[in-house]
């Protein structure tokens, strides 16, 4: 890795014409520079984030140069549910839970493997109803994300898969909690995106479950924290989430939006997306 960090900071200097005292910012060597770019000793943090400003480099793209096509062990696992979750295999998603577990002894990661197993079993849920959590885990699930005082990707995402875990008191409180944790996180555009996601879908469950004061608590949220989004995406989907709450009010108003919103996803081609938003609400809208 070290190596391969040291090599990914060279190309991008070079390819940009900057010296290696330019990058350094004449700040400290260009000896202790050149050793790290050729794998041959560390650098400090303080001292590699002064040089990617130098290159003018942003850290994820550097991050993105430095790990190519190695994903994170988070990373694949997210890709190995969605392989069994789409289409739906509730046998391989069991048994990848399971592996979860297993890999503590291998590891000695008892924490992160627990959440993963939880965050499955949820994706199971998600699909079969009927499907058994208990009490426990929920409660690990829990006691981990309130703990937690700053909420980086890694927390957002296992909220966002588990929410219907949640009673709906909780649930809100979650929210609530989410937004004061994630505050320096949510800078990023991945983690903005899931923020906003499970606040619009927690619009929907909140409306399903028939809670309406806080369904309509977390609209004016997205309002007030989201409304310069460029997401078109997720733009489209708030639209129709204000039209299932607005069904509860004025049911004509509502259906147009859902509408609408449905007729956009299929104007643009997405007829898949379209096609799921129709048969979400069908019972409404015909």
């Amino acid at each position: 890795m070290l190596n391969k960090m040291g090599e990914s900071f060279k190309i991008m200097r070079k390819s940009r014409g900057i010296t290696l005292s330019e990058a350094t910012g004449e700040e400290f060597s260009e000896s202790m520079l050149s050793r790290f770019e050729n794998g041959q000793s560390e650098m400090s943090a303080q001292k590699l984030f002064a040089c990617l400003d130098n290159i003018y480099l942003d850290i994820e793209e550097y991050n993105l140069l430095v790990r190519e096509d190695e994903p994170t062990d988070f990373s694949t696992l997210q890709k190995n549910i969605h392989h069994f979750y789409n289409p739906y295999n509730e046998i391989e998603l069991e048994k990848l839970a399971k592996k979860e577990l297993d890999k503590i002894k291998i590891d000695g990661r008892e924490q992160y493997h627990r959440l993963n197993n939880i965050l499955i079993k949820a994706r199971i849920k998600s699909v079969n109803n009927n499907y058994f959590i208990s009490d426990d885990l929920i409660e690990y699930l829990k006691n981990y994300l309130f703990s937690m005082v700053n909420w980086a990707n890694y927390e957002l995402t296992l909220f966002s898969e588990t929410i219907h875990l949640f009673e709906p008191n909780a649930f809100l409180n979650y929210c609530q909690e989410m937004l004061h944790r994630s505050d320096f996180y949510k800078r990023l555009s991945y983690n903005s995106a899931i923020i906003q996601t499970i606040l619009i879908n927690g619009v929907f469950y909140s409306v399903e479950k028939n809670r309406l004061e806080d369904a309509l608590i977390l609209i004016e949220t997205i309002k007030q924290n989201f409304s310069q989004t460029r997401d078109a995406y997720l733009k489209i989907v708030f639209m129709i989430a204000k039209g299932y709450y607005l069904t509860k009010f004025d049911k004509n108003k509502g259906i147009f939006l859902i509408k609408k919103g449905i007729n956009i996803f299929k104007d643009l081609g997405y007829e898949e997306i379209s096609t799921y938003y129709y048969n979400e609400f069908k019972n409404i809208i015909d």
